[in-house]
């Protein structure tokens, strides 16, 4: 996936229902050292994680890793907020 410098070019959608009114939590860096296994979203190395929710309730991530110079990108559904 290439992502374009022009600003509001993509759209984020939840991964759950395709709504596109989404909003962010708030985001964490979790440090790998570039060679331990976070479990998340399968990534060795840092991740960036982005916690989102959509305006009809479901609660996802985007993930942002990467590991020996490649970067790579996930949305990971984290269930409805209901169950917070």
């Amino acid at each position: 996936m290439k992502i374009t410098t022009k600003a509001f070019d993509h759209e984020i959608q939840c991964p759950t229902c395709d709504f596109n009114y989404t909003h962010i939590k708030r985001a964490d860096i979790q440090d790998g050292h570039d060679n331990s296994w976070h479990g998340i979203g399968g990534y060795r190395g840092d991740v960036a994680v982005i916690k989102m929710y959509c305006e009809n309730g479901h609660l996802f991530n985007i993930n942002i890793g990467e590991h020996k110079g490649n970067c790579f990108i996930s949305l990971e559904p984290k269930g409805d907020i209901s169950d917070l």
